[in-house]
């Protein structure tokens, strides 16, 4: 019998994930991404892979030497449409199902996204940006300019960029917010809907709308006529809260505006029969709070109908996408539910509004694609398996697995089993928590515990979480037990236990937290000398605030947190967060604002704290960090702050592979300097 090791920070490198599902017209072919990191040139690489039913298995068919996503089937299934970094920007390439070469389609200044074959096939519209002045020349025929021709022409354009940038006079002029998000700042480029013809070469792509303002996802209405996408609301140039519908008409170019009183609105679906749109709306004074919705609405913009609210629960969203799909018949849509830690498929029918479970138990479903006959591609986690790809019939939920790129990975180390908990706070709330505990766990013996915290603070944490998984399995492997919950605020137990913390980030959801420590602890076998707390975001915000009113904890790690709300809220790309959880502006009441920060509560700090964020975090900018850390060092505490340069705010799910595996080892290695 091999005797298996230990998970490692560096193990994190050899995990492959799976994205972008998407089945060709006849369910014949399923396409998908592969993503896996490059530990010697520190990045990313994305390939795009196939698998039939008739195969023995997945097959590789990009190279992955550059980032190719986005696959989409041509509605005859001959052509598979992508994007890829091929060269400078991103681009639409196509390519044979069955073999060839791939041709570029776009040649975009600055770069093609979001590919949407036509119902007939001819065309495919996609998002690009341009400035006003760009839009004005290429109205003109005059941008974006023609390719040199000659050695000449190739040199005159070298110099001129040379003699530009030497003289360059570059400030950043902003009239809206917010003005930088990621990790970078936001120009003048608006995101524009474009269409171009597939099979002329010589066509030149032509744009659908104007403005400034950005448009999301194209998606084409059944017979061709029009496409729908939903745009930011003018003139607020909100750019990230608030939007409404757009129906673009391609025959008289009309851009037909469709705005729910008091609601935000995106994602708009046509289904396959045309008489409905589906989208997701949220209420805009409460857009945090609230769970948004799956709503229904007729093509003219009437009767809408929201379809989620009796069932009480979130979509869940693969990145910005929340993950819903029409039925081939009309008659109902697909989605996955976020509940209680887990996320089940269901089915609503639109008719009667009733639900069906598809599937349930203990996985995430990251993202899905149903074909025609009702079969499901997704991609599934559980606590014992890291995401992979499946395909299973709706009806009875007949499963096969189709990639095992991690198969050999789980079976050289010792993952552990994650259990369950329930217990009640102080004021009578059920909490839902899970424990994980060492590889040689023993009952006899003390054990430091690792407490950890989630972000959002709407997030939803659960024992299949893949962003977690190697963090929890690593604190675990190096001998702690593992605790995390979901307090009030989380996502998955109602509209109601989401909007519980409202106004009081801090109070009831702290001691939902530490009540569950409190109920690990009472089991009798962790040493309350040595115990740990670390979150982000939210998190990092719970994390500063508990070591100011609690010191129960040996050591902690905050990491990309929030400490002073007035701060946040002037500097944060979301600074509606702050008004939506706290229905102020934060300049109308400073007080309430110093009274929830955990910057107020600085010296009550004792606990041996590190302080991780990352330079170029523009949702929780890096002067929050400065700010705590500088308070605790000017009282003599024991802190560090590290910085990570080019990172943002996803820096442990997306950052820099080797940034990754350093974040996770200078955090278990700060607990163990406290509590080994």
């Amino acid at each position: 019998m091999t005797t298996k090791r230990r998970i490692t920070a560096e193990d994190l490198l050899k995990i492959v994930t799976v994205e972008e599902p998407r089945w060709s017209p006849e369910g014949d072919l399923l396409a998908f991404v592969r993503v896996e990191m490059d530990a010697v040139k520190n990045l990313y690489r994305r390939s795009i892979w196939m698998w039939s039913s008739d195969w023995d298995g997945p097959r590789q068919f990009t190279s992955g030497t550059h980032q190719d996503t986005h696959p989409l089937f041509s509605p005859d299934g001959k052509q598979l449409a992508f994007v890829s970094t091929r060269g400078d920007k991103p681009q639409i390439f196509l390519i044979p199902v069955h073999g060839g070469e791939a041709q570029q389609l776009t040649r975009a200044p600055h770069g093609a996204t979001n590919p949407a074959w036509s119902p007939d096939g001819a065309s495919i519209a996609y998002l690009s940006a341009l400035n006003a002045q760009e839009r004005e020349a290429e109205g003109q025929g005059d941008f974006p300019p023609p390719p040199p021709q000659t050695e000449l022409e190739i040199e005159q354009r070298k110099l001129q960029k040379e003699h530009d940038e030497a003289k360059r006079i570059d400030p950043r002029v902003y009239d809206g917010l917010p003005f930088r998000a990621g990790t970078a700042f936001l120009g003048d480029r608006y995101k524009h809907i474009y269409i171009v013809d597939v099979d002329n070469k010589e066509s030149k792509p032509r744009r659908l709308t104007d403005g400034d303002a950005d448009y999301g996802r194209p998606a084409w209405s059944p017979d061709g006529a029009s496409i729908w996408s939903n745009r930011t609301r003018r003139p607020t140039h909100d750019r990230f809260d608030k939007s409404d519908l757009v129906n673009v008409i391609l025959d008289s170019g009309d851009v037909q505006v469709f705005q729910r009183e008091g609601y935000i609105s995106a994602h708009p679906t046509p289904s396959p029969d045309g008489q409905w749109i589906a989208c997701i709306t949220s209420p805009e004074d409460h857009p945090y709070g609230s769970i948004p919705r799956l709503t229904l609405m007729k093509p003219n913009g009437s009767s809408y109908r929201d379809l989620n609210l009796a069932l009480d629960r979130s979509i869940v969203a693969a990145g910005m996408t929340p993950q819903f799909t029409w039925a081939a018949d009309s008659a109902s849509l697909y989605f996955v539910a976020e509940s209680r830690g887990d996320a089940p498929v269901m089915r609503v029918d639109i008719e009667s509004g009733s639900y069906e479970t598809l599937l349930d138990g203990r996985q995430q479903i990251l993202e899905n694609d149903v074909a025609l006959d009702g079969r499901m591609a997704c991609v599934l986690c559980t606590p014992e398996s890291l995401p992979e790809l499946y395909a299973a019939t709706l009806e009875g939920w007949d499963v096969v697995q189709i990639t095992e790129f991690n198969r050999e990975f789980l079976s050289e180390v010792d993952f552990v089993e994650t259990e369950e908990i329930s217990y009640t706070a102080p004021d009578g709330t059920e909490i839902q928590g899970w424990v994980l505990h060492p590889p040689d766990f023993d009952l006899k013996k003390k054990w430091p515990l690792a407490v950890n915290i989630h972000g959002g603070p709407h997030a939803m944490w659960g024992p299949s979480v893949p962003s977690m998984w190697p963090e929890w399995q690593l604190h675990a492997a190096r001998g702690y037990v593992v605790f995390y919950c979901n307090p009030r605020g989380s996502d998955g137990y109602g509209e109601a236990f989401r909007k519980m913390a409202l106004n009081a980030w801090g109070e009831a959801d702290m001691h939902d937290v530490l009540t569950g420590v409190d109920e690990v602890v009472n089991r009798g076998y962790i040493d309350t000398d040595r115990m740990a707390v670390t979150g982000g975001s939210y998190g990092g915000f719970m994390t500063t605030w508990i070591l100011g009113h609690d010191q129960r904890f040996a050591a902690a790690v905050s990491q990309r947190g929030v400490y002073y709300l007035t701060s946040f809220y002037g500097t944060s790309d979301i600074p509606r967060l702050i008004e939506g959880e706290f229905g102020v502006m934060a300049i109308d009441d400073p007080e309430m604002m110093w009274k929830y920060s955990p910057l107020a509560y600085a010296r009550e700090i004792h606990t041996p704290l590190m302080i991780l964020h990352s330079e170029l975090d523009f949702r929780v900018p890096i002067a929050e960090a400065e700010q705590l850390y500088t308070a605790l060092k000017r009282l003599d505490r024991e802190v560090q702050l590290v910085r990570y340069p080019r990172e943002g705010h996803e820096l442990s799910r997306s950052g820099e592979p080797l940034h990754r595996v350093d974040r996770l080892n200078r955090m278990v290695d700060w607990f163990d300097k406290y509590c080994k």
